[in-house]
C-alpha cells in the first residue's frame, strides 16, 4: 500500500490511494480553504431535531448544500422557516465516511438584517473607540428628583407604563412629557431635538428616553448618530428603555442607565422617592401607634378620676379627724421646749467629760491595732522565709549537676546535645563527658545495649 502524506498536493500523487485517504485529503483541503465563509441562500427542508439542533438545506437557483445550526449557537438567531432568505456565516465540513460536504453555521440572520447588523456593529465599534460607552463616563442617577422628563410617543404604551409606576410610587412627582416620533422618517432627529430641548431649559432632574417593542427596523431611530450624540452631550442623567427586554440599541450603551422595560425605568427613576416615602410612611405609622397608645392611657386615667376623687376625699376626712386643736398644739409645743432646754443643759455640763473619754478610747484602739499589725507582719515574714527555704532546697535537689557529686557523669554529642540513648551517637563519633570537676573528650569505639 502506498503511504501518502496529507500535506501533499493531489497532483503530486503518483501511486493509487484508498477512498479513506482521498476523503481525508478532501476534508483537510476544505477545512483549510473554507474555515469561515459568508453565504446567502434560501432555507429548504427545515427539520429541527429532538436535541434542538437545526438541520436544513441552503440553496439558490442552481445548487444546494446541507447545513446545520447547533443549539448552543442559536441564541439571537431568527426563527426561520422554509423559503426564508438568510445570510449565514460558517465553515465547510466534510463527512469522510459518506463522502458528503456540509455547511456548519455559527451565525445566522435574515437577508437584509445581515447588512443592517454589520452597519450597527461598525457604528458601535466607532463610538466605543471614542470611550462613549465607558462606565466612568456615566452620570449617577439622582436619588431624589422633583421633575422627571419623558421623551417618548404621547400615544404609546410606554408613556402609560411610566405614568402608572410613578403614580403608584411617587404620586407627588412632576412629569414633563417631551412628545416625539419614535419610528419612521425623521424620528431620530425628533428624539435628539427633545433631548437637547430638555437640557436647554434645564426642565427636569432626570430624563427617560423610551418606547415599546418593535422590529429591528422600528427601533433604528435610537441607533442614529444624532440621538447617540444628544444622549452623550446631555448634562441631565438619562435612562433608556427601548424595545423588549432582549433588545439592545446603541442608545442603551451610551446612556447613563439601561432599563429593560419602561416600567423598570420608572422604578429606577423613583427609587429614592419611594424609599423616602416608605420610610416616612413607616415613621408616621409608628407615631400613630404611639398616639393611640397614649390616648388609650389618658382615657383610662380619665375614667379613674372619680374613684381617685372619692379615695382622696375619704383620706382628707380621716386626716382632718387627726388634726389636734389649738390648745393641744400649745401644750405639745411647751413640752418640746422644756425637753430641748434640759438637753441643752446636759450637753453643756458633760461635753468636756465626754470628749476626754472619747480621746482615751481612741488612743487605746490605735495602740491595739498597731500591736495586731506588728504581729501579723512578723508572721508573714516568717512564712515567706520558710517558703523561700523550701524552694531553695527543692531547686538544689532537682539540679542535675548535683548528681555529679555522687559519681555520675553526663555525655554530650555533636551540637552540645546531651546523649539519652546509644542511638544518639555512632561509632567513631566524638563525645564529651562532664564530671563534677571538668570534661573528658572520648571517641566511641563500641556500642552495646547491655553492660
Amino acid at each position: 500500500m502506498a503511504i501518502i502524506s496529507l500535506d501533499m498536493a493531489y497532483d503530486e500523487i503518483t501511486s493509487p490511494i484508498t477512498i479513506s485517504q482521498l476523503n481525508k485529503m478532501i476534508k483537510l483541503s476544505l477545512s483549510e480553504s473554507f474555515y469561515q465563509v459568508v453565504v446567502v441562500g434560501e432555507v429548504s427542508g427545515f427539520r429541527p431535531s429532538s436535541t434542538g439542533h437545526w438541520y436544513f438545506d441552503l440553496k439558490d437557483s442552481s445548487a444546494s448544500i446541507p447545513s446545520s445550526l447547533f443549539r448552543s449557537l442559536q441564541e439571537g438567531a431568527p426563527r426561520i422557516k422554509n423559503g426564508d432568505k438568510v445570510v449565514a456565516t460558517g465553515r465547510v465540513d466534510f463527512w469522510e465516511k459518506a463522502g458528503k460536504a456540509s455547511f456548519i453555521i455559527h451565525r445566522l440572520t435574515l437577508s437584509g438584517e445581515g447588512e443592517l447588523m454589520l452597519m450597527l456593529e461598525k457604528k458601535k465599534a466607532y463610538y466605543q473607540s471614542l470611550g462613549w460607552f465607558d462606565i466612568d463616563k456615566k452620570k449617577p442617577i439622582p436619588l431624589i428628583i422633583r421633575k422627571l422628563g419623558v421623551v417618548t410617543s404621547p400615544t404609546g404604551a410606554a408613556l402609560q407604563d411610566v405614568l402608572a409606576v410613578t403614580k403608584r410610587r411617587a404620586p407627588s412627582l412632576d412629569i414633563i412629557v417631551f412628545p416625539t416620533l419614535v419610528q419612521g422618517e425623521g424620528a431620530g432627529r425628533n428624539i435628539a431635538m427633545r433631548i437637547r430641548q430638555a437640557n436647554l431649559f434645564a426642565a427636569c432632574d432626570l430624563l427617560i428616553v423610551t418606547r415599546g417593542g418593535g422590529s429591528k427596523e422600528d427601533l433604528m431611530a435610537f441607533n442614529e448618530d444624532s440621538v447617540i450624540e444628544a444622549i452623550h452631550e446631555s448634562s441631565i442623567p438619562i435612562i433608556t428603555a427601548i424595545g423588549h427586554q432582549i433588545d439592545y440599541q446603541l442608545s442603551d450603551y451610551v446612556s447613563d442607565y439601561r432599563a429593560p422595560t419602561p416600567s423598570s425605568a420608572a422604578e429606577v427613576a423613583t427609587e429614592g422617592i419611594y424609599q423616602r416615602e416608605s420610610a416616612l410612611k413607616s415613621e408616621m405609622e409608628k407615631i400613630e401607634r404611639e398616639m393611640d397608645m397614649r390616648l388609650m392611657l389618658m382615657k383610662n386615667r380619665l375614667s379613674a378620676i372619680p374613684d381617685c376623687y372619692s379615695l382622696l376625699r375619704g383620706k382628707a376626712e380621716r386626716a382632718r379627724e387627726l388634726i389636734p386643736s389649738s390648745d393641744d398644739l400649745k401644750e405639745i409645743a411647751l413640752k418640746r421646749k422644756e425637753g430641748l432646754s434640759f438637753r441643752v443643759m446636759m450637753c453643756d455640763l458633760s461635753y468636756q467629760e465626754r470628749m476626754k473619754s472619747l480621746l482615751l478610747l481612741s488612743l487605746r484602739d490605735i495602740q491595739d491595732r498597731r500591736r495586731e499589725a506588728e504581729s501579723a507582719l512578723l508572721r508573714l515574714m516568717e512564712d515567706r522565709k520558710a517558703r523561700l527555704k523550701r524552694t531553695e532546697d527543692l531547686s538544689l535537689a532537682l539540679n542535675p549537676l548535683r548528681l555529679l557529686e555522687k559519681g555520675y557523669l553526663v555525655a554530650f554529642g555533636s551540637g552540645n546535645r546531651a546523649l539519652r540513648s546509644i542511638d544518639d551517637i555512632n561509632i567513631g563519633d566524638s563525645a564529651r563527658l562532664r564530671l563534677k570537676d571538668g570534661y573528658l573528650s572520648v571517641v566511641v569505639k563500641e556500642k552495646r545495649d547491655e553492660l
